[in-house]
């Protein structure tokens, strides 16, 4: 139980960190801010980082 558990709130923080993106996307002052957008290319950039050490 304690696994599903853990598994339950893993994804939660996945999709709290979606919605997160997602709001940002929508009040980004770049005009295209998948290519343009400092924050993001940071988060991504964090994100594959930890890609690799994984």
């Amino acid at each position: 139980m304690g696994a599903r558990v853990a598994e339950c709130e893993a994804q939660l923080a996945r999709l709290t960190a979606a919605r997160g993106y997602l709001a940002h996307l929508l009040s980004c002052p770049s005009e295209h801010p998948t290519d343009e957008c400092p924050y993001l290319a940071e988060e991504i950039d964090e994100y594959l980082a930890r890609m690799k050490r994984v």
